[in-house]
C-alpha cells in the first residue's frame, strides 16, 4: 500500500497504460505509409484505406507474429473498453473494472453482479471473449 495505492491500483494503471502506448504504437508507422503512399500511389485508382489494406494483409500473412499481435490488442481493447465502462455504469473503481471485465472476457459467467446495466455488460464482454 503505497500512499492509499493498493497493488491492483498500480497494476491495472500500468494495464491502461500499455494499452495506450500499443494503441500509439503503430502511429508513426501509418504516417511513413501515408508519406510513401502520398510520393508513390496517390493519384491512382487506389485510395490511401486500399493501400493500408494492402499492406496489412501483406504483414498479417507474411510476419509470423502478427496474429498474435492482433489477438493481444483485440484482448487488451475488449478489457480496457469494458472496464471504461463498467466503472462508468456502475460505479466501481477502474481497477475493480479492470478485473471483473479481465474475468468476464476469459470465459467466466457473469455471476456475482447485482446490478442490470452490469449483467448486461457481464454478458457482452463473456460473448466477445468467446469471439476472440
Amino acid at each position: 500500500n503505497i500512499a492509499g495505492w493498493t497493488l491492483h491500483h498500480i497494476g491495472g494503471g500500468l494495464f491502461f497504460i500499455a494499452f495506450c502506448l500499443f494503441v500509439c504504437w503503430p502511429l508513426p508507422i501509418i504516417k511513413q505509409e501515408w508519406d510513401l503512399y502520398k510520393e508513390y500511389i496517390a493519384g491512382g485508382k487506389d485510395t490511401f484505406q486500399d493501400y493500408l489494406k494492402y499492406k496489412f494483409t501483406d504483414w498479417f500473412t507474411t510476419d509470423e507474429g502478427a496474429p498474435s499481435l492482433v489477438l493481444i490488442f483485440l484482448t487488451m481493447a475488449l478489457i480496457v473498453v469494458g472496464a471504461i465502462s463498467y466503472a462508468s455504469l456502475v460505479g466501481e473503481s477502474p481497477a475493480h473494472a479492470l478485473w471483473r471485465i479481465f474475468v468476464w472476457a476469459s470465459g467466466s459467467p457473469a455471476e456475482g453482479e447485482v446490478t442490470p446495466a452490469g449483467r448486461c455488460l457481464g454478458i457482452f464482454v463473456t460473448i466477445c471473449g468467446m469471439i476472440i
